[in-house]
Protein backbone atom coordinates (compact mmCIF):
# COMPACT_ATOMS: atom_id res chain seq x y z
CA UNK A 1 0.00 0.00 0.00
CA UNK A 2 3.08 2.29 0.50
CA UNK A 3 6.52 2.67 -1.46
CA UNK A 4 9.05 5.23 -0.12
CA UNK A 5 12.45 6.62 -1.27
CA UNK A 6 15.21 8.18 1.18
CA UNK A 7 17.82 9.68 -0.20
CA UNK A 8 21.11 9.00 1.58
CA UNK A 9 23.57 10.04 -1.11
CA UNK A 10 23.99 12.37 -4.10
CA UNK A 11 26.85 12.18 -6.48
CA UNK A 12 27.50 14.68 -9.76
CA UNK A 13 29.17 12.39 -12.05
CA UNK A 14 28.91 15.17 -14.68
CA UNK A 15 28.28 18.68 -14.60
CA UNK A 16 28.27 20.68 -17.95
CA UNK A 17 26.05 24.32 -18.82
CA UNK A 18 22.73 24.17 -17.23
CA UNK A 19 22.87 20.12 -16.80
CA UNK A 20 24.17 17.61 -14.62
CA UNK A 21 24.45 13.95 -14.02
CA UNK A 22 23.80 12.57 -10.71
CA UNK A 23 23.80 9.11 -9.11
CA UNK A 24 21.21 9.33 -6.25
CA UNK A 25 21.75 6.33 -3.75
CA UNK A 26 19.26 5.26 -0.94
CA UNK A 27 16.50 3.01 0.93
CA UNK A 28 13.67 2.09 -1.10
CA UNK A 29 10.88 0.59 0.42
CA UNK A 30 7.58 -1.50 -1.09
CA UNK A 31 5.17 -3.32 1.05
CA UNK A 32 7.54 -3.09 4.14
CA UNK A 33 10.96 -4.37 2.48
CA UNK A 34 13.52 -2.09 1.91
CA UNK A 35 16.05 -2.08 -0.69
CA UNK A 36 19.36 -0.51 -1.05
CA UNK A 37 19.28 1.39 -4.88
CA UNK A 38 21.42 3.80 -6.82
CA UNK A 39 19.92 5.99 -8.96
CA UNK A 40 20.85 7.69 -12.32
CA UNK A 41 19.28 11.23 -12.13
CA UNK A 42 19.40 13.47 -15.30
CA UNK A 43 18.87 17.18 -14.35
CA UNK A 44 18.46 20.47 -16.01
CA UNK A 45 18.81 23.64 -14.27
CA UNK A 46 16.76 26.88 -15.85
CA UNK A 47 15.91 30.26 -14.71
CA UNK A 48 12.60 29.34 -13.38
CA UNK A 49 13.21 25.76 -12.03
CA UNK A 50 14.87 22.20 -12.48
CA UNK A 51 13.58 19.19 -13.98
CA UNK A 52 15.00 15.53 -13.22
CA UNK A 53 14.87 12.45 -14.88
CA UNK A 54 15.51 9.01 -14.47
CA UNK A 55 15.14 5.38 -14.76
CA UNK A 56 16.20 2.64 -13.26
CA UNK A 57 14.82 -1.45 -12.10
CA UNK A 58 14.19 -3.39 -9.63
CA UNK A 59 13.20 -7.09 -8.87
CA UNK A 60 10.22 -7.53 -7.69
CA UNK A 61 11.09 -10.50 -5.91
CA UNK A 62 13.42 -8.76 -3.82
CA UNK A 63 10.55 -6.81 -2.02
CA UNK A 64 9.12 -9.95 -1.72
CA UNK A 65 6.31 -10.18 -4.25
CA UNK A 66 5.77 -13.11 -6.93
CA UNK A 67 5.07 -11.82 -10.23
CA UNK A 68 1.49 -12.61 -11.31
CA UNK A 69 1.56 -16.20 -13.53
CA UNK A 70 -1.92 -17.27 -15.09
CA UNK A 71 -2.15 -20.84 -15.70
CA UNK A 72 2.00 -21.03 -15.84
CA UNK A 73 0.68 -19.15 -19.81
CA UNK A 74 1.04 -15.36 -19.39
CA UNK A 75 3.64 -14.82 -16.68
CA UNK A 76 4.34 -10.86 -15.41
CA UNK A 77 8.38 -10.34 -15.82
CA UNK A 78 10.01 -10.49 -12.10
CA UNK A 79 12.68 -7.15 -13.41
CA UNK A 80 10.24 -4.05 -12.94
CA UNK A 81 10.97 -0.90 -14.65
CA UNK A 82 10.70 2.55 -13.20
CA UNK A 83 10.77 5.82 -15.15
CA UNK A 84 10.40 9.40 -13.36
CA UNK A 85 9.82 12.68 -14.24
CA UNK A 86 10.39 15.67 -11.55
CA UNK A 87 9.86 19.46 -12.01
CA UNK A 88 10.41 21.81 -9.44
CA UNK A 89 9.56 25.75 -9.57
CA UNK A 90 10.90 28.70 -7.84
Amino acid sequence: PEITFDSTSVTVKEQRGDAADLVVAGRLAIRGVTQVVSIPVHVTFGRQGLSATGRFAVKQSAFGITPISVAGVVSVKDLLEIEFSVSADK
